[in-house]
């Protein structure tokens, strides 16, 4: 006959079943916090080579974040090998202007939208106070602008 264990003995092993239950859960706790970081990275880089747009982060991740739990990883592999496939949507880069830069006239754009962008961007640089006077600024700064401007009229 098998002999019954002790106060002592039972104590003592629900204490090494409450420490390996703590174990489990902090271990389950960093792994979920590993996924969550591998989604997010993934997120930004594809946000950083413009194939998903800042507004579409957390749908994506709210679409990667239960596939990740799962036992099978392959739909994640999937899902996110089909975001990577896709074509730059936008060019997030940064792009700098120096201040002169800003009142050059684009060519290749129509000349009513060079005026407009110029006039707006006087108004924004504090250089006209309404657009009015921001037109007439582009007038006597770009007259050949002006030109093409009133042609196509």
């Amino acid at each position: 006959m098998a002999r019954k264990p002790t106060y002592k003995e039972l104590e003592q092993k629900i204490k090494e079943l409450d420490e390996k239950d703590t174990k489990v859960a902090a271990y389950e706790k960093e792994k979920a916090a590993a996924r969550e970081q591998r989604l997010r990275e993934f997120v930004e880089r594809m946000k950083k080579e413009g194939k998903i747009l800042p507004k579409e982060e957390a749908g994506i991740l709210s679409y990667l974040t239960p596939l990740s739990v799962l036992e099978d990883q392959k739909p994640l592999e999937e899902a996110m090998k089909r975001i990577e496939s896709e074509s730059k949507r936008v060019d997030l880069d940064e792009k700098s202007r120096t201040p002169e830069q800003k009142y050059e006239v684009n060519a290749e754009a129509s000349p009513a939208g060079e005026v407009d962008r110029l006039a707006r961007q006087y108004i924004a640089d504090g250089k006209a106070k309404d657009y009015d006077a921001a037109v007439k600024m582009v007038q006597t700064s770009h007259p050949e602008l002006w030109k093409s401007y009133l042609a196509k009229r």
